[in-house]
This record gives C-alpha cells, structure tokens and sequence, in this order.
C-alpha cells in the first residue's frame, strides 16, 4: 500500500472535521499533475502544531484515493461545491488565490485546480492526533517540505497504519 502524507490547510481540515465529511477534494492550487494509486493512504498533516508556529505538523486524519484530475476553478466549484471544504464558491477561490504565487492576477476562468478525490475520510479527535516524528521510529520530516512525502520505508508505513488503528479507537 502507497502512504503519502500531504501538506493539509488547517481550515480545510477543519472544515471536514467539523462537517464529518467522508468523500472532499484535496485540492491543489497550482494545478499540477501528480502520480497517484487509487485506494492509497493519504494522511493530512497540519503545517504546525497549534500554537506553535516553530514546530513540525501532527498527522490529524487521512483518506484514499479515489480519483485525481485538473480542471477550471469554476468548474471545480460547480462539480464538487462544499466537498472543496469550504462553505462558497467566494471562499474557495480566495482559497486558491491565497496560495498561488501570482495573488489573484489571473483571469478567474484561467485558473486551473488539481483535484485530489478521497473517500473513507477519517479524522482523529483533538488530542488524539499523531506526532509521527515522536511516535514512529524512522519517520523524518524536513521543514523543506512543502506539498508531502510519500512513505516508502515499510517498517514506517506498519508502524503509521498501527498508530492510525490505536488513534482512531
């Protein structure tokens, strides 16, 4: 099995928290292709630990995929609505815009979005989320980091899916 951890927008996490969302759109401002298996692990990690701004993220939920495409922002919006985690089509493209290197200098209908599709959305309850740098032997992260990493050292991904198990319960 492919465990790839990706980079997660804190308000979007919780938004399908919150909302107890079990198929959304990871999505991917900048539009690129990416390789992806269906049914892989993708777990979200935050960009940090809540309040603290110098430390690595905590892996707070995960999904599999479904299915990965690009497409125009608007057409993203009209397919797939709320399930971009966000609650309009306003909100989503200041989303979007929020973090392309251009802010907002495009035509809108030129923008093009990577649409990630993940379903058997699972998040972890506060408290229970996990620090895989604490918790798994060999799994690093460099703060270089900026999209993901996929886990290739099986030991690891045993050791992600085993605490993936015992933090759900």
């Amino acid at each position: 099995m492919i465990v790839n951890v990706k980079i997660t927008d804190n308000e979007w996490f919780n938004y399908i928290k919150d909302n107890k969302m079990t198929e959304v759109n990871f999505w991917m401002p900048a539009g690129r292709n990416i390789n992806y298996e269906v049914g892989e692990l993708v777990l979200f990690k935050q960009h940090c630990r809540i309040g603290d701004d110098n430390a690595q993220g905590l892996i707070v939920g995960g999904g599999f995929a479904k299915d990965f495409y690009i497409k125009p922002i608007n057409e993203v919006w009209e397919s797939l609505g709320q399930k971009n985690a966000v609650e309009t089509k306003e909100g989503f493209y200041n989303r979007i815009i929020q973090y392309r290197k251009n802010n907002g200098n495009e035509d809108n209908d030129k923008i093009e979005v990577g649409c990630l599709i993940l379903e058997g959305v699972f998040c972890f309850k506060e408290g229970r989320y996990i620090d895989a740098e604490k918790e798994i032997k060999d799994f690093t992260w460099s703060k270089s980091i900026v999209t993901g990493k996929i886990i290739t050292d099986e030991s690891v991904k045993e050791s992600l899916i085993k605490a993936i198990i015992t933090h759900l319960a």
